[in-house]
């Protein structure tokens, strides 16, 4: 991490966001919802692109149900500008940086998988179904998924 010790933010962080949620198969609301606050190391980013994958449509469709949680949000494939930081931002990125959020993360500090597969299957989540999903206006992220 580069000490960037002075991070301010280009947001009102005491703003809302629209949200879009699903709480059913078919049922995608839009709703109006806090600004998420940032856990420490977070980074918080404007939503400007969202991608929805197979595994988002058999989700919405109700197609995928086991490991969803319903009321959901999203669209793990996501970019988006820094607008916020709680803490350092990772080595190469500034605010207002356009920055792109690794989809899949491992649980715990488990190591490296192979060079040939990103993630385990045993290990990787995607985040589409978790706080961290592009399909709002405002997203805050762990800064060991943003990329440049």
């Amino acid at each position: 991490m580069t000490s960037k010790t002075t991070v301010v933010p280009t947001v009102d962080l005491s703003a809302t966001m629209r949200k879009a949620v699903l709480h059913a198969a078919n049922d995608m609301r839009i709703e109006q919802v806090p600004i998420p606050e940032l856990q420490p190391g977070d980074v918080l980013l404007k939503v400007t692109g969202a991608l929805l994958c197979g595994t988002d449509v058999r989700i919405y469709t109700g197609r995928k149900t086991r490991n969803v949680t319903l009321p959901s949000t999203l669209g793990h494939e996501f970019a988006g500008e820094v607008v916020a930081a709680n803490g350092d931002l990772p080595d190469g990125v500034s605010m207002g940086d356009q920055v792109c959020v690794y989809p899949l993360y491992r649980a715990g500090p488990a190591p490296r998988a192979p060079r040939a597969t990103p993630t385990s299957a045993a290990t990787a989540s995607p985040s589409a179904t978790s706080s961290t999903a592009g399909c709002r206006s405002t997203c805050g992220a762990p800064p060991r998924r943003v990329r440049t």
